[in-house]
């Protein structure tokens, strides 16, 4: 096995986290940080953000056609720790207070499609950030600096 072959096949699989436990802990730390979730259902995407867990899965709130039981969602959380994909079973919608929630199961395994050792910092849209600068060859420079990572 060359070097290139092995460290692809390591790197792949640090890319899986696998098993109930690891997905209930993406999940669960999605909902404490009020990330966005962007769920793709043969009918229509919605983005939105979790609202509860139980044992077996999670609720979101839900807009638009309803999709089938037993249907296979594609999931995106987007994380300040990075982006995470997944396949989920939808459950049926449900419709408490005038609102409707659908529930999605846990998944067995989740994709971590993009990550960070360090956390993005993010500046409020309320104030303006700018870095100005010259280049070498005398072009001056001016941006806004939304965020910040090492």
């Amino acid at each position: 096995m060359s070097a290139v072959s092995s460290g692809q096949r390591i790197m792949d699989e640090s890319y899986v986290k696998q098993g109930l436990f690891e997905s209930v802990a993406i999940i669960r730390e999605a909902l404490k940080k009020g990330c966005l979730v962007d769920i793709h259902s043969k009918n229509t995407d919605v983005l939105c953000k979790i609202q509860k867990l139980d044992a077996s899965g999670f609720y979101v709130p839900w807009e638009g056609d309803a999709p089938d039981v037993e249907e296979n969602l594609a999931v995106e959380i987007f994380a300040d720790t990075g982006k995470f994909e997944f396949h989920a079973v939808a459950s049926a919608l449900q419709s408490r207070e005038g609102e409707n929630w659908l529930y999605i199961h846990y998944p067995n395994a989740i994709n971590v499609t993009q990550r960070r050792k360090h956390p993005r910092l993010t500046f409020s849209d309320r104030r303006v950030y700018t870095a100005q600068g010259k280049f070498n060859d005398g072009l001056y420079y001016q941006f806004r600096i939304k965020d910040l990572s090492p």
